[in-house]
């Protein structure tokens, strides 16, 4: 299957929540995690995130270094990779989203049939909207999503989550390494969002993982590098 390499970026508590039960949004990183997820997000070509967190977060993935954005400009051709979302149903707000700003950051929408039709149009002035198939339970297929990338100038692609989206891709073997920073913190609750959402693997089916680097820094914060093994 043609498609981009794809990394997995996140940042959890040691017992794996990325969010409050709340669903509040907080920044579990420190500088040094920021400074990690710029170096990615500017060696990749573009950066994609579910709906959840376009709704929870809407944040802007950017790379904000003026190094950085030269270093990459000189590489790649362009100071900024594609903001990408996946949305089955698009229900996520548009005016006054700092995500869907009015710039020259290539923003990319890949949603299902059963999108709403209204939404879709409105979105057409901020965004390229691309349908894929649904899949039987009705959401974005991603093995189709990610063989659409390579048209559209893809090689790397870098995964910011949330816990849901980074699910279905491993789950359909998309993911091919995993930056994980293991902050010092404990959020806690059964409800809280975890890195890995979704039905979870039956004991056949567990994903296995190859360990690349681990370095720990000052504050207690363990930086993890994973290799994803094929399932056997």
């Amino acid at each position: 299957m043609k498609r981009p390499f794809i990394r997995l970026n996140m940042a959890s508590s040691i017992d794996g929540k990325i969010t409050t039960v709340q669903r509040d949004t907080i920044h579990l990183g420190s500088a040094e995690d920021r400074a990690l997820m710029e170096e990615l997000r500017a060696d990749a070509d573009a950066v994609l995130i579910g709906s959840g967190t376009l709704i929870d977060e809407d944040p802007r993935l950017l790379v904000e270094h003026p190094g950085r954005i030269a270093q990459r400009e000189a590489l790649k051709g362009n100071p900024q990779p594609m903001n990408m979302v996946v949305s089955s149903t698009l229900n996520f707000p548009i005016e006054n989203s700092r995500f869907f700003t009015r710039d020259a950051v290539k923003k990319v929408v890949f949603t299902t049939p059963q999108a709403d039709e209204r939404q879709r149009e409105a979105l057409k002035d901020v965004a390229t909207v691309i349908t894929v198939p649904a899949t039987a339970t009705g959401h974005v297929d991603v093995v189709e999503m990610v063989q659409r990338m390579p048209d559209l100038g893809i090689q790397q692609l870098l995964l910011e989550g949330g816990g849901i989206l980074n699910f279905a891709m491993l789950r359909a073997n998309l993911i091919d390494e995993i930056y994980l920073t293991l902050c010092p913190l404990v959020i806690g609750g059964a409800t809280a969002q975890t890195t890995f959402e979704g039905a979870g693997f039956s004991h056949e089916m567990i994903r296995r993982l190859q360990l690349r680097s681990l370095r720990v820094n000052e504050v207690g914060e363990l930086f993890l590098r994973y290799a994803v093994q094929p399932p056997a």
